[in-house]
């Protein structure tokens, strides 16, 4: 597993423009640098020291700076999975998410940094993120001064993310792009292939 591989799945599920740049090590807008990192720290293991962590299979597209927290696509699962560093990742009990709750934590830590409203609007339009106004309007109408009030108010934004027929981007993980020359995703496929996986699309 090599960044080229993340870099080909990125493009292969036609992720938004702005994380091909981050998985391609390419500059981005604003503050965005300082809170989506491509996690090199995940491509400089060896298949068995990922293993060892539980993240066999996973495809590492972006951490959130310093390589605590990292956000991944789960091909066998066709969804997302963010996991910390910290500690193993159990795939057997994990959940893999929509494009739109995997993005949830990265824009409520935005909007805690004090990004303005409208810079905060758009660098949620560049990831397809549909729920900005949700965001805002939690921190301008509620209380979350104390840790319960926030989990409170957050699993209502989640359960709100996940409502059937509400708004969401294109990227399912389940919708593949055909491959625009032969062969130009043999790699993947064989990689996919040595990991004894199911899924296919």
């Amino acid at each position: 597993m090599t960044r080229e591989h993340a870099i080909l799945w990125a493009e292969r599920l036609a992720l938004p423009s702005i994380v091909q740049r981050i998985v391609r090590g390419a500059s981005l807008p604003g503050e965005l640098a300082s809170w989506f990192a491509f996690p090199e720290e995940f491509y400089l293991m060896s298949d068995a020291e990922r293993a060892a962590h539980g993240w066999q299979g996973l495809v590492a597209l972006w951490d959130t700076g310093n390589f605590d927290e990292v956000v991944a696509y789960w091909p066998e699962k066709a969804g997302y999975l963010r996991f910390y560093v910290e500690g193993p990742v159990d795939l057997a009990t994990a959940t893999a998410s929509s494009w739109q709750r995997v993005l949830v934590s990265d824009f409520i830590r935005l909007y805690e940094a004090d990004v303005a409203d409208e810079t905060f609007r758009e660098y949620a339009r560049l990831f397809g993120f549909s729920h900005a106004e949700d965001v805002i309007a939690g921190y301008a109408s509620h209380d979350l001064s104390t840790n319960d009030r926030f989990e409170a108010w957050k699993a209502a934004l989640l359960q709100r993310v996940d409502e059937p027929g509400g708004p969401t981007s294109g990227c399912s993980g389940r919708h593949w792009r055909a491959a625009t020359e032969p062969g130009r995703y043999a790699a993947l496929d064989a990689t996919w292939d040595s990991w004894d996986g199911r899924y296919r699309p």
